[in-house]
């Protein structure tokens, strides 16, 4: 039996997962800070996550950001061009997460 004292807005599967903790990761694309193409091609997996969260991008990427609901950063690492990045999540609390991924800036 799965119950919860809040409210959150989930479309989809949703596993429930055995006596571990787990991260969720919440991802907003509103047009203001994620360009079309990249968020088209956006993956990020498994969600929720214990220990590891995978980040894949279509394109290039420049950073990846992990914000709490109180807009502390809790995970912030430059990625030197890369497509693919894993984010270590065994040291955060249980909770919703934000995540930013910049594309890389062209110049």
């Amino acid at each position: 039996m799965v119950s919860a004292d809040f409210y959150h807005d989930y479309h989809g599967e949703m596993d429930v997962a055995q006596d571990r903790q787990e991260v969720e990761v919440v991802l907003e694309a509103d047009g203001t800070n994620v360009s079309e193409a990249m968020d088209e091609q956006l993956l990020v997996y498994p969600n929720p996550a214990a220990t590891h969260l995978t980040v894949q991008t279509g394109e290039v990427f420049t950073n990846v950001r992990l914000t709490d609901m109180q807009g502390r950063v809790v995970y912030d690492a430059e990625v030197p061009g890369d497509r693919s990045h894993e984010v270590n999540v065994s040291n955060l609390r249980t909770g919703i997460y934000l995540m930013q991924v910049p594309p890389r800036m062209i110049r």
